[in-house]
């Protein structure tokens, strides 16, 4: 479920709720009904308002990202590099096929948190902590890249990685149908 639809229905139920309250608090008896539809209907449209403001925010965000990399003298476009974008699709999408050391033993050594690394090394162990933080110690990327070739061995019957078919680079998950890279839209072809 994306933003928007989750903005949407939060404020549908949200506009749905308030609607039958003020209606039982005016005593409006069977008009309750049209206050809570009024209601729905208020709700559902304040949920589009807001998730569409969030999409300009994020859109924005991103212009001025644009914008200032331009300004450094770049083409405003990221560069597409294979091993990156792989390493991100793998954690973008299978997170759920990683150990539970990995998720955490990323957490805690990112944050740098003593108390929390304390805490991974009871519960994993000092050895397999140990060996978590010397993994860890190449830097996040070399981390990252690790776990993402274990992951491509160990489940690669499980793992799909989905590629435009008009520039051959890999898209942002498994099911998704158009290319953020070259702007190709494949939808409704099997």
């Amino acid at each position: 479920m994306t933003l928007v639809e989750m903005t949407c229905w939060l404020a549908l139920a949200l506009g749905a709720f308030l609607g039958s309250v003020i209606g039982v608090l005016l005593g409006l008896g069977w008009w309750t009904l049209g206050t809570t539809a009024t209601g729905v209907v208020v709700g559902y449209l304040s949920g589009i308002g807001i998730a569409l403001l969030a999409e300009r925010r994020q859109q924005r965000a991103w212009q001025k990202e644009t914008r200032r990399d331009q300004a450094e003298g770049g083409s405003g476009i990221t560069e597409y590099d294979e091993d990156t974008v792989l390493t991100d699709y793998i954690w973008f999408n299978y997170t759920h096929l990683m150990s539970r050391a990995e998720l955490f033993g990323h957490k805690a050594s990112a944050g740098g948190d003593q108390e929390l690394s304390a805490i991974y090394e009871q519960e994993f162990g000092q050895e397999n902590w140990r060996q978590m933080v010397e993994a860890y110690s190449k830097g996040p990327e070399a981390f990252r890249r690790r776990v993402r070739d274990r992951l491509l061995v160990d489940h690669a019957s499980l793992i799909e990685i989905t590629r435009c078919p008009s520039c051959q680079r890999i898209v942002k998950t498994p099911v998704a149908r158009q290319c953020l890279w070259c702007g190709f839209d494949w939808h409704g072809t099997d």
